[in-house]
């Protein structure tokens, strides 16, 4: 691997890509891709957020949720609305499907969860820590570039 052994971006990326793929394999017979999770979580518990909203909440670029917010309304799992001051908006609510596939979703996820907590045993809460550190850390760096633009 060379330098990239030393890669603190790189190893993240490898346990994000180990961890989503363990995920997918736990859901698969729901038929939805797991990267769905964080959204139908972020629209359940924020009814009528925006597309805006979700995308800093998720960490995601509009562009790149638009294809998924698609996808779920396609599906029924979201409702768009319509705002009435804002014709170019709209605010996203989960649906009963959607609530349904949540709480399938969740039960995965938690069980998923209890995984990492055993392989990482009492690290977790510090490796949380130290990645709201660099996800904070990061985003005002990001924040602050876009600023000098």
């Amino acid at each position: 691997m060379g330098i990239l052994n030393s890669f603190l971006g790189f190893h993240l990326r490898l346990a994000q890509e180990a961890s989503f793929r363990m995920f997918a394999r736990k859901v698969d017979e729901l038929q939805v891709r797991p990267q769905r999770y964080a959204i139908l979580t972020i629209i359940g518990n924020n009814p009528g957020v925006t597309q805006k909203q979700l995308s800093i909440a998720s960490g995601r670029d509009k562009s790149t949720l638009t294809a998924a917010l698609s996808d779920l309304h396609r599906n029924e799992f979201i409702d768009r609305r319509s705002v009435p001051t804002d014709l170019r908006s709209s605010t996203l609510h989960l649906t009963e499907k959607g609530q349904r596939l949540l709480e399938d979703l969740t039960r995965h996820a938690r069980d998923h969860e209890a995984e990492l907590d055993a392989i990482m045993g009492p690290d977790k809460a510090q490796m949380i820590a130290w990645l709201r550190k660099l996800t904070a850390a990061l985003s005002a760096a990001d924040v602050k570039s876009d600023d000098d633009d």
